[in-house]
Parts: structure tokens; C-alpha cells; sequence
């Protein structure tokens, strides 16, 4: 913080209770955006799960529609161990698995996000998988659903957000301002007392703040200070007073036995 080194103490205090509260709220935003994130993942995982359940139970069925029905933009495939489409909703892939075999191999679960190029969309999906069938011919289901509008949902979040600590931090500079101007008043008061204070013996003294802060403890014992250098001055103004004092006798009766005597000298020469 060395291009602060040449700031008065008003900017110091300024900068430094500005940028705590910048740091707090980049944490708090980064905080909220990721749970915003979290959940809207999670939201749109457990319904993609939901219609992988549900075509999971159609499959145990034996009663799976070709093309699997899908609502909105949710892609859906159902594949078998050898990798082959077994069937697939009116949006999705019926030759190639959209998901690598290896992948599904894995185990059932959520798979996060994929590239979409895989499911024929131009932008991220969220992909959850669920095996389904007899042990003999054990199936996979594969549900993908298009992750744009929670990118978008994430975009406008942060947005606003960025916005908004823009307003807040400048009233937060400005409300600093005021109050920091307010704090250091009685210290220019301080300031301006001392210039006031000339040292032609008048006494003075520095206002005192009303307030009992640390401030108000400085002005009492510069006061006190001020006092104890004007009792010392007026003890040796005292002391200058006395000396000359004595000084002055003696010198006097000097000169008047020098007088004395030059008199004398011209009296005894003229006769």
C-alpha cells in the first residue's frame, strides 16, 4: 500500500473502509451467484432425473414409445450395453449414443455438463443417466436438458449484482466521506487552536472536544502541557526579575562610590 503512503489520514481511512467493504461483497456476491448456480443445477438435474425415472419405468414395462415423448427441449435416449440406440425422443440422435458407452459403463447418476454438439444443440447440457431393464438386457437412459437458460439466469444475477455494488459502494465512499470529515473536525479544531497560540505570554488554550474520546483525552493533556510551559515561563520571568534585582544594588553603590570619588580627585587637583 505504498501509492497510499502519501494520502492525509482521511483518504487512508476512506480507502481501507472501502475496500473491506469491496472485498465483503465480492465474497458475498461470488457466494450468492455460486448458490444460485448450485440450485438451479440441482432444480433442473432432478427433473431431468424425474423423466429418466419415468422412461426407466415404461422400459421395465415393456411399454416404451418410439419416439419417447419429452416436454420443452429435453433430449432423451435409451441405449444398450453394446452401445446401440434402442430409442430415442423426437429430438434426439436414433444411430449414434450421444453419450460415450464408457461413460455410461460408470454407473448411473448425473453426469454435469457436456458439450451439446453430442445431442445436436448449439449450447452446454446437463445430462443424467439411469439404467433400466431386465438384468439380461440392461438399458441406460439418457436425459439431457439444455443448460442456456440457467447460464442466462446466472448472466442477469451477476449483472444486477454488479450494479448494484456499484451504487452501494459509491454511497458507501460518499457516507464515509461525511463521516470521517465529521471524526476529524475536533483534530483541524486542535490544529487551529495551536496556530492561534503565539507565545507572547497571553494565555491560551486548545479547544476541548465535548465528546470524551481519544481526541478529547489529546486536548486535555496538550492543555495541561500548555500550562505547565506557562507556569515554568512565569517562573523564570520570576527569576530574570530577581536576578536583576540584585544585580542592580550593588552596581548602583558602585557607581556611587566611583562618583564619589571623582569628585574628590577634581576637588584636590583644583586646589
Amino acid at each position: 500500500m505504498r501509492f497510499a503512503s502519501s494520502w492525509g489520514l482521511r483518504g487512508r481511512l476512506i480507502f481501507l473502509g472501502t475496500a473491506g467493504l469491496a472485498v465483503g461483497l465480492a465474497i458475498g456476491g461470488i457466494l450468492l451467484v455460486a448458490v444460485l448456480r448450485s440450485t438451479l443445477e440441482g432444480a433442473v438435474d432432478d427433473a431431468a432425473g424425474q423423466t429418466a425415472l419415468e422412461v426407466a419405468a415404461l422400459i421395465d414395462a415393456g411399454r416404451l414409445p418410439d419416439p419417447i415423448p419429452s416436454g420443452g427441449t429435453t433430449i432423451v435416449q435409451v441405449v444398450d450395453d453394446a452401445g446401440q440406440v434402442r430409442a430415442a425422443s423426437a429430438g434426439g440422435d436414433r444411430l449414434v449414443a450421444s453419450v460415450p458407452p464408457g461413460t455410461l459403463t460408470a454407473g448411473p447418476g448425473r453426469l454435469g455438463y457436456l458439450s451439446g454438439y453430442r445431442f445436436g444443440v448449439s449450447e452446454v447440457v446437463r445430462v443424467v443417466t439411469v439404467l433400466a431393464g431386465p438384468a439380461g438386457d440392461r438399458q441406460t437412459v439418457v436425459v439431457a436438458v439444455p443448460a442456456g437458460e440457467i447460464e442466462e439466469s446466472v448472466r442477469v444475477v451477476a449483472g444486477g449484482l454488479l450494479v448494484g455494488y456499484a451504487i452501494l459502494l459509491t454511497a458507501a465512499v460518499a457516507l464515509a466521506w461525511r463521516l470521517v470529515s465529521a471524526t476529524l473536525r475536533p483534530v483541524t479544531a486542535l490544529r487551529e487552536g495551536a496556530e492561534e497560540i503565539t507565545g507572547t505570554g497571553s494565555r491560551a488554550t486548545l479547544p476541548v472536544p465535548a465528546v470524551r474520546d481519544e481526541i478529547h483525552e489529546l486536548a486535555v493533556t496538550l492543555n495541561g502541557m500548555l500550562a505547565r510551559l506557562d507556569a515554568a515561563r512565569g517562573r523564570q520571568r520570576a527569576f530574570v526579575a530577581d536576578a536583576a534585582h540584585e544585580l542592580r544594588s550593588p552596581l548602583t553603590s558602585l557607581r556611587t562610590q566611583l562618583e564619589v570619588a571623582a569628585a574628590v580627585e577634581r576637588r584636590d587637583v583644583a586646589d
